[in-house]
This record gives C-alpha cells, sequence and structure tokens, in this order.
C-alpha cells in the first residue's frame, strides 16, 4: 500500500472516529477510490431488501458526473431501481465477487441504461457482502486503461472501510425505528361458536436486554475500526522499519564528510521516528484486547517521556505539570499500554477543564496496608507505585464514580467532545496487578491514581544486563542467513544489517522461492529469517515448519508488523519460535541473534 492510498485511508479511520457525518464519509470515501482508481465516475450505496422481487440500491453517495448534456445538470438519484436483472447493475449485483467488462455497449447485458447516461466504456461492480448477505455496492464507471483483477485486489482497504460503514449505518438506522423498551404480545380470545369475545395482552420490560443490546453493537463498531487500524498499523510498521533501521546504520558507518551537525540531523530524524512507532502501537491497539508484554520501566524517566505525548493529545489546551518524587522507582508493566492510558486520561481531563485549566501528572512510592488493599480492587498488601493525574476541572458526581469504569460509560453530550472509555484502563491496570482510584470534587476538579506493584532490585538488574550489545561472528567462522522478505525496502535493510554482524546473505521475497535456496544451498544456510505475512499460498509459519522438519538444526526467526499474528497454524516445531516485531533496529536484532545463535 503506498503512501497515498495509507493518509487516505488514515483520514477515512479519523473522520470515524470523531464523529462526522455519514453524508461527508461518504462522499470522501468515493472520492479517495476514484482518485486512486482514475475512473471517470462511480457511486457507493445500499442494497436494501424489502420483500419485493429484487432489491434496489440506496443511494449513500454518487460522483459529480454531468448527466444530461443539454442541461449541464449532474444526477443524483436516491435509490437505483433493479427491475430488470439482466442490466449490467443487475449482473454485478448477483456475483460472488465482482464484475467488471472493458466493452460495456457490446456486452449482452448492457442494457437498462437512463436515458441521457455518460457513455460507458468500461465498469466495474462490487458487491460488499456481510456473511452471505449482500449489504451494499460499489460501481465505477470509464477507467482510462480498463479495469482487471488487480485493481479490485488494490482496492481491499478501501473495500473493508466501506463495508463496515454502510454496516454501521445499517444497524443505527435499524436501532432508530425497532428499539422498543417494553415488548408486547397479545391474542384473542373466542367463546365456542368462534366469534370474537375479548384480547389478552401482556407487557415485558426489555430495557435492560435493549442496553446490552446498545453495548454489543459499540463493541462490534469498536472491533472493525480496531481491525482497520491493525491494518494501517502494519503497513506504518514497515515504513518505520526502513526509516529507522537505515538511519541508526548510517550513524555507525564511517563517512568522510560526518560532522556533529549530520549527527544531530540524523538523531532528531531518530526521535521523531521513534516516537511515531510508539503512536503506531497506540493506533493498533485502538478498540482490540491485547496481551501484556511487561517489561522493567523506571517510571519517572517514562513519565518524562511521555510529558510531549501528552502535550501534543491535548493541543496546549491546558498547563501540564510534571511533580516526581524521589526513590520513586520501577514497575513490571507494558509501557505502551501505560503510555496509551496516560495520554487518554490526559484528554479526559482537558474535556473537564474551564478557563485556566492545569493538568499535574506525578508519581509516589506508597506501602498498601491491608485495610487499603480491601478498597482497592483487594490487590495484595505491600509496595506500590502510585502515577497519578491531577486536573482542576468540573469533577465528577458521586452518582457517576461508580458507573465510570463500565463500557462505554459517559456523563457528557457530543457536543463537549470525546470522552475515553476508561473501562479499557481498568482492564489494563487490574491486569498488571494495580487497581484505579479515583477521587473528584464538584468544581474544584478530580485525581485518577494507578497504581502498580513496585518492582525488586532484582528485575532492575535483570533489566540492566537486557543492554544492547553489539553481536558479531567470531573470526573464521563461516554463518549464513536466508532473508525472507516480500517489502523490498525492508529486505535491503534487513541484508545490510546481516551483513554488519558478518554473515553471508541469501535473500527470497517468498516462501516457494526460499524453499528453492534452502534445497540449493542447504549444506551453507545456518539461520532464516523470515516475515510471517508473505505472498502466495505459503506464509512464514508454513516455510518455518518446513524448514525445522527438512533442515534439523537450522535455526529459525519470525518477523511481523502486526501485533498478534494469526496466520499459520502454529506446531509443535513452531510455536516457540522466537518473533523479532517491526519496527526492529540493528541493536533488537543484535540482542535477538546473542540469545539464538550463542546455543
Amino acid at each position: 500500500m503506498d503512501a497515498k492510498f495509507l493518509t487516505a485511508t488514515q483520514r477515512l479511520l479519523e473522520m470515524s472516529l470523531e464523529g462526522k457525518s455519514s453524508l461527508i464519509i461518504f462522499d470522501q470515501l468515493l472520492a479517495d477510490v476514484i482518485n486512486f482508481t482514475k475512473a471517470e465516475f462511480g457511486f457507493i450505496g445500499d442494497v436494501l431488501h424489502d420483500g419485493s422481487v429484487e432489491p434496489h440500491i440506496k443511494i449513500r453517495a454518487i460522483s459529480n458526473v454531468t448527466w444530461d448534456v443539454a442541461s449541464k445538470n449532474s444526477y443524483r438519484p436516491e435509490v437505483m431501481e433493479l427491475s430488470n436483472p439482466d442490466t449490467l447493475l443487475g449482473r454485478a449485483l448477483k456475483s460472488e465477487h465482482f464484475y467488471l467488462t472493458n466493452n460495456p455497449t457490446n456486452a449482452p447485458l448492457s442494457v437498462g441504461l437512463p436515458y441521457g447516461h455518460p457513455t460507458l466504456r468500461s465498469f466495474l461492480g462490487i458487491p460488499l457482502k456481510q456473511g452471505a448477505r449482500t449489504i451494499g455496492f460499489l460501481g465505477l464507471g470509464n477507467r482510462d486503461d480498463g479495469f482487471d483483477e488487480s485493481v479490485v485486489k488494490n482496492l481491499h482497504y478501501y473495500l473493508t472501510v466501506t463495508r463496515h460503514l454502510i454496516q454501521s449505518m445499517q444497524e443505527k438506522d435499524g436501532l432508530r425505528t425497532t428499539r422498543l423498551s417494553l415488548e408486547k404480545r397479545q391474542a384473542t380470545m373466542r367463546d365456542g361458536y368462534g366469534e370474537v369475545v375479548g384480547v389478552i395482552g401482556a407487557g415485558h420490560d426489555i430495557t435492560a436486554l435493549r442496553e446490552n443490546e446498545s453495548v454489543l453493537l459499540k463493541s462490534a463498531k469498536l472491533e472493525s475500526l480496531g481491525q482497520q487500524a491493525r491494518d494501517i498499523a502494519h503497513d506504518f510498521n514497515n515504513l518505520l522499519t526502513i526509516i529507522r533501521g537505515n538511519l541508526r546504520l548510517l550513524l555507525d558507518y564511517d563517512i568522510v564528510v560526518k560532522t556533529d551537525d549530520l549527527e544531530d540531523i540524523i538523531n532528531d530524524a531518530l526521535s521523531a521516528a521513534d516516537k511515531g512507532a510508539i503512536l503506531n502501537t497506540q493506533l493498533s491497539s485502538l478498540a482490540r484486547k491485547k496481551i501484556l508484554d511487561a517489561n522493567y520501566v523506571a517510571v519517572d524517566k517514562l513519565l518524562q517521556d511521555s510529558l510531549g505525548l501528552i502535550a501534543n493529545a491535548i493541543r496546549g489546551e491546558a498547563i501540564v505539570e510534571l511533580n516526581i518524587a524521589s526513590l520513586t522507582g520501577g514497575i513490571n508493566i507494558d509501557r505502551n499500554l501505560l503510555e496509551n492510558a496516560l495520554i487518554n486520561l490526559a484528554i479526559n481531563a482537558r474535556n473537564t477543564l474551564q478557563g485556566n485549566g492545569k493538568i499535574i501528572l506525578s508519581c509516589k512510592r506508597k506501602l498498601i496496608t491491608r485495610d487499603e488493599s480491601d478498597l482497592l480492587n483487594n490487590i495484595e498488601p505491600g509496595s506500590y507505585v502510585v502515577i497519578s493525574m491531577e486536573d482542576n476541572g468540573v469533577g465528577i458526581p458521586e452518582e457517576n464514580r461508580k458507573k465510570i469504569f463500565k463500557p462505554f460509560f459517559s456523563a457528557k453530550e457530543p457536543s463537549f467532545g470525546p470522552v475515553i472509555d476508561l473501562s479499557m484502563i481498568h482492564d489494563f491496570v487490574t491486569k498488571s496487578g494495580g487497581a484505579v482510584d479515583i477521587r473528584s470534587e464538584l468544581g474544584k476538579g478530580t485525581i485518577v491514581s494507578l497504581i502498580f506493584p513496585a518492582a525488586n532490585d532484582d528485575e532492575r538488574n535483570h533489566e540492566a544486563a537486557l543492554k544492547p550489545r553489539e553481536f558479531k561472528i567470531k573470526h573464521g567462522e563461516q554463518k549464513t542467513v536466508l532473508v525472507v522478505e516480500d517489502e523490498p525496502r525492508v529486505r535491503r535493510y534487513t541484508c545490510r544489517t546481516f551483513r554488519s554482524f558478518g554473515f553471508n546473505v541469501l535473500e527470497a521475497e517468498d516462501a516457494n522461492r526460499a524453499m528453492q535456496m534452502l534445497k540449493t544451498h542447504q549444506q551453507e544456510v545456518d539461520l532464516v529469517f523470515t516475515d510471517i505475512i508473505l505472498p502466495g499460498n505459503t506464509n512464514g509459519r508454513d516455510l518455518a515448519q518446513h524448514a525445522i522438519v527438512k533442515y534439523p538444526g537450522l535455526d529459525v526467526i519470525l518477523t511481523s508488523g502486526f501485533d498478534k499474528v494469526d496466520v499459520g497454524s502454529e506446531t509443535q516445531e513452531t510455536h516457540k519460535l522466537p518473533i523479532m516485531k517491526k519496527p526492529f533496529s540493528k541493536e533488537d536484532l543484535s540482542i535477538m541473534l546473542s540469545n539464538i545463535m550463542s546455543r
């Protein structure tokens, strides 16, 4: 996916999260699709099934194409009737995946175009399905180079976004007309002659059921947004691997014209790329439950590093102060999820501020007693680190404090801005062995405290032992690695890095090519370094299984830009293989190689 496509997809995701109207989002989506495919015109619509013989299409967006040449009026129908299923549109709607033609005027199914329709030189119709049911449709016309399967393949991300948006809008419209708080049943009463003598009825309060349905619907929407975010994050991770990795290699090279200014330039770019990696991790965790990746973290340094991210998140709408107590120590935590939690708390705090707003971020060491632990989710008594976010906003009413950790709870009207779901923060903290404490006073502000078990000195020393160390092939040794990666720029960076360690390097763009090279160079290859997501029918895990079984003693490292990879079935041989998460640096790879190659 190229950068322009990636930017457009991200913009659509942001518009959806910001609550833009469906009309604006669908118009932008169609404009992006037409721009990407170079089609002349197109439309997006719902496919409605109302019991008639044939379904019809309710238009969500249609391009501004001149319809009547004489009047120069644009054609914007609200509904497209499909009374004749043997038209191009009807045939496309019934297709399993898509229907295209690059000579529609001579096609036997070209009848049915309304009077005044622009000359149709080529046509692509794609039904959008939810399971076996067609819920939407994308139609495109007149591409200079004609349409082919590659156009459909390259539209994958746009089709995913369109399907989720249509599904979301249909669910929203359906709820508006069918949601009731009372379920009613009634029956007529008849005498022995069959005559109606009365009616008996009963009502059942289903308010709680409807509220649960609302929560499930919102969860489904978040899941679909999360899938979009996950796909975007994967591509960003590949880009960040290329940028960060090559910049770090530049610092290692003996450049004749290397100056302090040049090093500063490279380090500034690296700093920006590192921040991009953090933001991308937050994007990939959107609306998705994540397995905790806990490591030792020095709390004072983490808070200092997070100040810039928090300031960017609240857009300068409040003063942010940092108050760190001495001897705070560290905690074992998923750093990315903690940073994400702090940013979300800061956004919530900003939304409560009026006038001269202030947010204070602080941390301290605290001994939790048995009596205190009973009030804090029954955590074990002991030494804890307390990270607090304090604001001088409007405060939280007492009746809302017990509800605040329920999924999707919000005491705000939409006009006041979004409120981050605190249930996800509460879930993350409790899974980390801690608790959340909220203290608030109306008109004075709120203090949200995240309480985590303090790490001991042994854990701190273990973390220090994992500092990056340069891996090098021993003098006189010959080691060969086979790098398998379909993205050429990532593959080139990875090969450069292995050569800097002293490896001989072979490279392949897919699993089939890698298997051929293993067969040819089976006596030479010591290590296979393969991406999990590969083109074709064989993925990286399948390749790893093949390599381990067929060539015993061969080391294998997997890599991926996805935070959690479900591609390929794990086997007894592959489930314990190390995974190098993208974006990875030379130092990251050095640590892993030291552990793998020294066994």
